[in-house]
């Protein structure tokens, strides 16, 4: 995906090494820093990704991610993460029509991400969606209503894209609204 506002890219050349992850986890083991989340780019498409889970899970780390989703659309994928060590999911939904998709994200992902979600649902996966307004998406509240229907999402975070539309605001929703500190 090459989302238009999205604050992340990396150069596959800059991917994080296995040496890299071991530096890093020997620094959180001795800060007593039990969770992690993994974000990226896409940390999904790093050529060691089960491997990294597998490190970090089997130190005892629990591990989320931030995601686009669409590799989760696999079942296989899917699973093999779980049973590598991922113990949540944090899901980037870009928007709520494939015409959104389209626009946002640059490609054809909608029928995916819905397989995504629904792979999650089925294998009970601990997952926060996240939804990111911008110009393309504020005025379709009826579609973005009828997508977490659609999708049965009940775990939701929403935000806006302050750069497009002038506009500070974080509204936290479900679950998320206990989590905001003062």
């Amino acid at each position: 995906m090459q989302c238009k506002f999205c604050y992340s890219s990396v150069n596959k050349d800059e991917e994080i090494s296995i040496s890299r992850v071991n530096e890093i986890l020997t620094f959180l083991l001795s800060a007593d820093i039990k969770k992690v989340i993994l974000s990226g780019g896409e940390p999904t498409i790093n050529k060691n990704f089960f491997r990294i889970l597998e490190i970090l899970s089997s130190s005892g780390v629990e591990i989320s991610i931030v995601t686009n989703g669409l590799k989760f659309s696999n079942k296989h994928f899917l699973h093999q993460s779980i049973c590598s060590g991922l113990n949540g999911i944090i899901f980037s939904i870009k928007g709520f029509t494939p015409t959104d998709y389209e626009k946002i994200a640059g490609g054809n992902f909608y029928p995916l991400i819905i397989k995504a979600i629904e792979n999650l649902r089925n294998l009970n996966v601990k997952t926060t969606y996240q939804f990111t307004f911008s110009s393309e998406t504020i005025n379709n509240i009826s579609d973005f209503i009828a997508f977490v229907t659609l999708t049965k999402i009940d775990n939701l975070i929403t935000q806006v894209s302050q750069q497009k539309l002038g506009i500070k605001a974080l509204i936290y929703a479900g679950w998320a609204a206990n989590q905001c500190l003062t």
